[in-house]
Parts: structure tokens; sequence; C-alpha cells
């Protein structure tokens, strides 16, 4: 079965670290613990190492009991057949890369070569750390993590340290090494990206807590709270009314969050407008909410000397209708797009993503008409800062 179980895991020391914890991980996937810095990301690998004590919950690996206060049991680091890579990597630097990797194998030869076979270091064996390059180090590592067999793998941002393009290289050999050896593997970063790219889910931590937890595509696509919208690309926000969020977005622009239902329940022509299995109870059209939007999301329709910028895509005249005018303030270049900055009199400063193919004549100070096509909305009452 090879499935680990985290059940309502809490850890305090003078204060809650985290709470009421609860995922599982089965063999074969990788999940990723997503979160800002300090939100306890390093500590849950921690517990589950043994390297701390939790405070009260249960950590269980095939119905084998491995942490559990109330059963006054909490097993040893070194009988529960963890592999562990750490963000600096931890290797000895008075060993070769061989024995740093037999360290944990006894230096059982035929173990460490084809570790360091998997790897792609065999030339690298006679090495020291201080003669390797980033990239190389952290191979090693992860060499000296799997050569004991681990039952389950926890890596702590491991590509951290590395520039974008070996990070992106190590990612994907890395995953490729991982997926063969069918282990559950725990992987913490702070970086959306790496987590939508390795991760079969998503395990979202703010403040100590799980916000949300689902596959990439389902947390991205279905963001529980502003938090998750945000935190996986920043996005505009806006508070306003459900009536004028309908006014922003039109009806087909309205993404609600699953059961959503802290939405009011009233006869309107806007509650008749939703299916009732998306939330507990149809919007006011009062309802105060908050409203997330997408770079992605901000469509650019012309300037002052351009009427359609979008023909590839056209909009029709009610889109056209819910349109609005604004300045630009700042254009980020990004490479295949722009990130563009517009001063809007209603909305303050919109974000909008436009190619650069499409935006490249564009200036700063330049008049730009854009629409606001879809956008996560939220009930304030289930928004939590």
């Amino acid at each position: 079965m090879n499935k680990l179980r985290i059940s309502d895991l809490s850890y305090c020391i003078d204060r809650p670290i985290l709470s009421n914890i609860s995922f599982d991980v089965c063999a074969g996937e990788v999940v990723c613990l997503l979160g800002p810095s300090g939100c306890g990301k390093t500590t849950l690998l921690r517990l589950i190492a043994g390297l701390e004590t939790t405070t009260s919950g249960a950590i269980m690996f095939d119905h084998q009991i491995l942490s559990e206060p109330a059963k006054n049991i909490h097993m040893p680091p070194e009988l529960r057949h963890v592999g562990m890579v750490f963000q600096d990597y931890a290797l000895f630097p008075h060993l070769t890369v061989l024995q740093n990797i037999g360290f944990g194998c006894r230096n059982d030869s035929a173990k460490v070569n084809e570790c360091l076979q998997s790897v792609g270091l065999s030339a690298y064996g006679k090495k020291y750390p201080h003669e390797l390059s980033g990239g190389e180090r952290q191979r090693v590592a992860l060499a000296r993590a799997i050569a004991t067999d681990p039952k389950i793998l926890l890596l702590d941002e491991p590509f951290s340290s590395l520039d974008v393009v070996l990070r992106q290289q190590l990612r994907e050999q890395t995953l490729s090494i991982l997926k063969k050896r069918n282990t559950p593997v725990i992987l913490v970063t702070h970086d959306p990206q790496e987590a939508m790219a390795l991760g079969d889910k998503i395990v979202l931590l703010n403040s100590g807590r799980i916000t949300q937890q689902g596959s990439p595509l389902q947390v991205y696509t279905g963001p529980a709270d502003p938090f998750v919208a945000s935190f996986l690309q920043p996005c505009n926000e806006w508070a306003m009314s459900f009536e004028e969020v309908v006014g922003l977005l039109g009806l087909d622009g309205v993404i609600l969050p699953p059961m959503a239902d802290s939405f009011k329940t009233k006869s309107s022509a806007l509650s008749a407008t939703f299916e009732p299995s998306c939330f507990r109870a149809p919007p006011d059209a009062s309802a105060p909410c908050k409203v997330c939007v997408r770079p992605d999301d901000v469509v650019l329709l012309g300037t002052a000397s351009t009427e359609d910028m979008n023909e590839s895509n056209p909009v029709d005249k009610q889109q056209k209708s819910r349109s609005h005018k604004g300045t630009v303030d700042q254009i980020q270049f990004l490479g295949s797009t722009l990130l563009l900055l517009i001063a809007a009199r209603e909305l303050g400063l919109v974000r909008a993503h436009v190619s650069t193919a499409l935006g490249k004549a564009l200036r700063i100070g330049d008049e730009v008409t854009f629409l606001v096509s879809k956008g996560f909305v939220f009930p304030v009452s289930d928004v939590t800062d």
C-alpha cells in the first residue's frame, strides 16, 4: 500500500506552529507543500522525519503509527526509513561523493554505484563537495537520500539555490528519478510554478493551516479563497457588491468558489442565473464580495490610435459595453508577454498581460481600452485576512 497519512496533526511551542493538518501521500505520488516563508512547511517535514515531536494528531505509514502523542508513541528517526534532502544539501565536506552516498547504506558499493548512475554522476565519485557545482551537489544529496531505499522521501526546497536554467533541468531529472521509485514523496517549495510542475497534489499552507489541497489544476482553476488565488498568481483585487461584480465581469465571467454558502438567499434576477449545485445559497445582489482577477483575464481592446487589438478573439457589443479606459503607467518585459500596469479611474491600478507581439508598440502614457473578462468572486464573510 505504501501510503503516508497525516491525521489532524498539530504542533506548538510557545504558540501554534501547525494546526489540524491532514492529508495522504500514496505510493509514487509527489505532494508539494506550498506556502509563504514561515508557514510551517519545513517544520512539517521535520515532524514526519521524527526530528520534532508532534503535539497532537497522528502520522502513519502503512497502518503503522510513527507518531501519536495520545498513545505516547514517537518512533525514533532512525527507525522510520525516511530519506531527506535538506535545503542546504548537508553533505559532509570531508567525505568524497562516494563516501557521502555510502554513509547511509553502510558503503554498499553496488548500491552506491547504482545511485550515482541514476543521478548521472558516475564519473564524480572521488570528488569532494567543494569541487562540485550547486546542481551536482543537489544530485549527490538526492543520491544519498535514495541509497537507503527509504519508504518515504522528503525534499526541502531542493532547487531554491540554483539558477533558472539549471533549476528547470534538475526539476525534470529529479521528477523522472522519483517516479521510477514508486515512493511517497513530499517536496517543500514556496514557488507556485514549481509546485504545479512537479506535484500530483498541492497542499497549500498559510499561517500553519491548510488553506486548500488538490491537484494543481483543481487548485489553480478553483481557488478556495483570495489568498489561494493570489498566491498561485498575483491578481487584481477589488471589493464590491455582487451586483457590481456582474457589471464588471458579466454573468459568464463570474467564477464562484465551490459551496460558497455565505451569499444570502434572496429572490433576484441574478440569483436565478446560477446553478444551485455550485453553492449552498444563491448570491444576493447586494452581498459584499472580494474579486480576484488574474492579469491574463484582463483583455486589451485597443488604444487611442488602434480600435481593435484583439482581432484573434473578438468581443461582442455587450462585452464592449463593460469596457474601461485607462493610461499605461508601467510596462514590464517578461519575454513572450508584457505586464502592463494601467491606471484606470474606476478600478485603480490594473495589471494586464498582453503578448509582446501585440503590445510592442505600446508606450507609457498611452490611453488604452480594456475588458475584465472573468474573475474569482468570494463572499466577504468567507475571506480571512
